[in-house]
């Protein structure tokens, strides 16, 4: 009983460290997260198509693989590479992909691959003509569904290490219905190493080349699969998508319509002042609001209990604020009044969170 204790202890400490590492990378990934709201429903991926990358095509049995991978781990982190070409156009397609092996190291915060068994993937891998264009790792439950400060700088560091034009990274997650998510981000030099969130082209079939690679005699008990059985997939970004939506769990303030209205306002409010907003959905299906100006920002969190309890605020140290809050019935007005209470806080902050 007490190890479990213990556990939910690590893990929560954990989601305040990457609350912390989302708040200090924002201006890394904002490319990745615009929202501009323009129709009055929160069209978070939709509004993502000015920044986003050309779709990543995956078969759908390397889709599903990388699902199953996800679910075998609910409280650590996991991981694996992405094998595959690219098109003429520069697209990349999955044609195969791989978890962890069985020396690898998965932490709460953070996954090391087995290097023994990605080296004799590798040397197989070539042998078909395929290359490595990527790669992924989970975040299970932790509600991170971009990549951290540490995988942004990591990924640059050795893009420009080995001189590489562009790299694959992609986030996985579980959600509230114990479902896994995937989400893609492609890093470029010529957009300055710059994330861009990449929609899925999922192709309906079976990879060619899963049987094809599965049944190499080289492999032949090298190979780790995932042991949970069934893809489970939740809210995926999607090229099929018009309009994703958000899937908010009953009683959550942005389930009703007029309030997803009342946010819209709330990011023209904030637009009009300046400020540069981003609208993130985290994997238990919570709004955090980042908002950026002359180089300064914050990140707003739209708890489980808003508007009857106050959101908090959180700067890039790592700190966090609980302002004065009072609801009065109107969310717009209790937002409004609470930012001019807490505005002159935020300019005391601003040379702790100048990017």
């Amino acid at each position: 009983m007490k190890k479990h204790k213990s556990s939910k202890a690590m893990l929560r400490k954990a989601r305040r460290n990457y609350r912390a590492m989302q708040s200090k990378t924002a201006h890394l990934v904002q490319l990745s997260w615009q929202s501009p709201l323009a129709k009055p429903t929160i069209a978070i991926h939709e509004a993502r198509e000015a920044h986003s990358a050309p779709a990543i095509f995956i078969y759908k049995s390397e889709f599903d693989y990388l699902s199953r991978c996800i679910l075998d781990y609910l409280s650590e982190e996991t991981g694996g590479q992405l094998y595959g070409f690219y098109t003429e156009k520069g697209e990349y397609v999955i044609v195969y992909a791989i978890g962890p092996g069985p020396q690898a190291n998965h932490q709460i915060t953070f996954f090391n691959q087995d290097k023994e068994y990605l080296l004799k993937v590798n040397h197989v891998m070539l042998k078909h003509g395929l290359q490595k264009i990527g790669e992924w790792h989970s975040h299970h439950q932790l509600g991170l569904n971009r990549p951290s400060g540490h995988d942004v700088n990591s990924v640059v560091s050795v893009m420009r290490k080995y001189q590489i034009n562009s790299h694959l990274l992609c986030i996985g997650n579980i959600d509230h219905k114990g479902r896994s998510t995937e989400n893609a981000f492609t890093f470029s030099k010529d957009n300055d190493y710059c994330t861009q969130h990449a929609a899925w082209k999922v192709i309906d079939m079976d990879s060619p080349y899963r049987p094809l690679i599965d049944n190499d005699p080289e492999l032949a008990g090298v190979l780790r699969h995932p042991r949970t059985q069934n893809a489970r997939h939740g809210q995926n970004f999607l090229v099929e998508d018009n309009v994703a939506k958000p899937d908010f769990q009953d009683g959550y303030w942005l389930k009703n319509k007029e309030n997803r209205l009342v946010l819209k306002q709330i990011v023209d409010y904030l637009t009009d002042l300046g400020y540069t907003c981003s609208v993130n959905l985290d994997s238990n299906g919570i709004v955090h609001l980042v908002v950026q100006r002359s180089g300064e920002g914050m990140e707003i969190v739209f708890g489980k209990n808003f508007p009857h309890e106050a959101p908090l605020i959180s700067f890039p140290d790592g700190s966090d604020m609980i302002p004065e809050w009072e609801y009065n019935g109107s969310i717009y007005d209790s937002f409004v009044r609470c930012y001019n209470k807490f505005a002159f806080a935020i300019n005391n902050y601003n040379n702790m969170y100048n990017f």
